[in-house]
């Protein structure tokens, strides 16, 4: 789990085709207590070009692809499975992560990162 605080956090990772990925996020105020997630729309998305516009795979909240709320230590996680490793295939991709404020259209990129996928 990582904690993140308003400004942008830079996470990378490396991992193996056909693992199951899990990230969980904790965004919390500034005295360390949980955001309610659910005044927000959360998206993210793993591309394979820092500068592509088209991404490979696209988890949501509304889609129920990203989980808020669901842990005292964390609350955002969302799981790139096993099968979805494999499709991407050994390489470097890179993913964001970012929210929207329902009330207000707020829009805030909260992760960015890195994911390096080899061959055992």
């Amino acid at each position: 789990m990582k904690t993140v605080y308003s400004e942008t956090a830079t996470i990378n990772y490396s991992e193996y085709v056909q693992d199951t990925i899990n990230m969980e996020f904790a965004y919390e105020d500034s005295q360390g207590n949980l955001i309610d997630m659910t005044l927000y729309d959360l998206v993210a998305e793993i591309r394979q070009l820092k500068t592509d516009t088209t991404a490979l795979l696209t988890y949501s909240s509304t889609s129920g692809t990203i989980i808020v709320n669901q842990s005292a230590s964390y609350n955002i996680n969302f799981t790139i499975t096993d099968a979805q490793t494999l499709s991407l295939g050994a390489g470097a991709f890179y993913y964001f992560l970012k929210v929207t404020k329902k009330s207000t259209g707020f829009v805030n990129t909260l992760v960015v990162g890195s994911l390096k996928l080899q061959v055992r």
